[in-house]
């Protein structure tokens, strides 16, 4: 029988996000010491500076009508209690620096569950918004607060939303795949009456700890990275710089033609579809901006060994494309540099991104974060239900509060059917309606390329104008306007 869902009352407005609170003392006694490794210590600094109102991640995914509270929350209690990094409490120490302490998990865990469907359909949306707003705006400040905070919000027969709001300081992206489908099993043991195990797996990621600090550069590669992106000069400025971080986040669906074509030219090219519309962004964003080559980061999992996969942790890695774009390449040439580039950043992807920036780039990280590109397979998302009863996860919604990317496309691939996703781009850079213009004519661009992808990329993209136009796009590359290799293949 499910459990009745309480009422917690939500207010009109978003609330207002307080100054960060002074840094707490170290905890007392009895909460074991923990090593963070120097990706998590480098990133907690960060969020640190920025008032906790960064390094964290706020999916959200749907879970079926009937989902019973109370066994989710008892699901959650496991998965944490599983997982180091999800008990991890950091506070700084006398000298600035992190000491991390690991946290005794309650049982249940807390679990906030908010009932919306008693609500008219317009009120109802209301709240489902403001609620998203105020999960974006709540800090995750790792001294006081758990790294995994979680939200029910009660729909209707469709379903309701749960939000996972996620520290990014202790975990990656691919750790939002395991947690989810440890919930659902967790999930299925408990409807069942049986008790699911409270292990946990310390051992593993303390290896792993111990391992990024004794080989900081575990294959060496650092060298090379340093001789592929060395003089690289492909600053993107698709509006004027600001110290506004703001993420805004705009959904897309891709048509279902444009998805066929993407999928077709990728099996045809023999490559990825991340390659292809990589390939395509390069293109197109050369062609708004003048640069003659981008920087595009492709995230990579950094799980090199095989009792890496079932973790929750920080594992990953960004790996740096070098991408040459220019009118006369077809998209097959972009596709097959980006590629090339991709097999080759593979063979060095042990090198910690920190270095690379720090080493290759020293105080220069804007031209490390311009464009991000990554194709998910929808399997690395979700949970699906495969038993009777079961609790199935389905990622609907990524917002981001921070990024340092001007331009982030994130692609969820289905076995079959239209791509969807995120555009993520500096809410201060660009206002929302160019930003919509931007993933417009990026999705123009793609369906252009994909079409005919042994043409010149130059005429092709020029069917795109009346876009880009009425996006207001135009003028981006105004100073570099005279020496634009594009601007011959443009629609007068």
């Amino acid at each position: 029988m499910n459990r009745p869902m309480p009422t917690v009352p939500i207010p009109a407005e978003v609330p207002t996000v307080p100054a960060a609170p002074a840094p707490a003392a170290r905890p007392p006694g009895g909460e074991p010491a923990l090593r963070l490794t120097p990706g998590q210590e480098r990133r907690w600094a960060a969020a640190r500076a920025d008032g906790w109102r960064s390094g964290f991640m706020s999916p959200i995914y749907r879970v079926p009508a009937g989902t019973d509270p109370g066994l989710l929350a008892r699901a959650l209690s496991g998965a944490v209690h599983r997982h180091a990094p999800l008990r991890t409490r950091i506070t700084p120490g006398p000298d600035g620096a992190p000491l991390a302490t690991l946290r005794t998990v309650p049982d249940p865990y807390p679990l906030e569950v908010v009932d919306l469907t008693g609500l008219p359909a317009g009120e109802r949306a209301d709240r489902r918004a403001l609620i998203a707003a105020r999960e974006l705006a709540a800090p995750v400040d790792l001294a006081t607060d758990w790294p995994l905070r979680a939200v029910l919000v009660a729909l209707g027969p469709e379903g309701h939303d749960l939000y996972l709001t996620l520290s990014h300081v202790v975990a990656d992206g691919w750790s939002l795949g395991v947690l989810v489908t440890e919930l659902r099993d967790r999930y299925r043991m408990l409807s069942r009456g049986v008790t699911p195990p409270r292990d946990q797996w310390d051992a593993v990621w303390a290896a792993h700890v111990d391992d990024c600090h004794e080989n900081p550069d575990p294959g060496g590669g650092l060298g090379w990275w340093r001789a592929r992106l060395g003089g690289a000069s492909c600053r993107l400025e698709l509006g004027p710089p600001s110290p506004d971080t703001t993420g805004l986040t705009i959904p897309f669906t891709l048509p279902a033609s444009v998805s066929d074509d993407l999928r077709r030219t990728a099996a045809a090219l023999g490559t990825g579809t991340t390659c292809v519309a990589l390939a395509a962004a390069a293109a197109f964003l050369a062609r708004l901006t003048g640069v003659p080559e981008l920087l595009v980061t492709v995230p990579y999992a950094g799980r090199h060994k095989p009792a890496h996969e079932p973790l929750v942790g920080l594992f990953n890695n960004r790996l740096l494309l070098r991408v040459p774009a220019g009118p006369a390449a077809t998209l097959e040439d972009l596709a097959d540099r980006a590629h090339e580039a991709l097999l080759d950043a593979l063979e060095h992807a042990e090198t910690p991104f920190q270095l690379i920036e720090d080493e290759v780039f020293p105080g220069d990280a804007a031209s490390t974060t311009q464009t991000a590109v990554q194709i998910i397979p929808r399997s690395l998302c979700d949970a699906p239900a495969t038993e009777p009863g079961d609790v199935s996860f389905r990622l609907t919604g990524f917002p981001t509060a921070r990024t340092r990317f001007q331009f982030c496309l994130d692609i969820v691939e289905p076995d079959e059917g239209p791509f969807s996703g995120w555009m993520t781009c500096q809410a201060g850079v660009l206002p929302p309606e160019t930003a919509r213009g931007l993933l417009a004519g990026y999705i123009a661009s793609l369906r252009e390329l994909t079409r005919a992808p042994d043409r010149p990329a130059g005429p092709l993209l020029a069917e795109t104008e009346p876009v880009v136009a009425a996006a207001g796009l135009t003028d981006l590359n105004r100073a570099r306007r005279e020496e634009n290799p594009w601007n011959a293949s443009r629609s007068a």
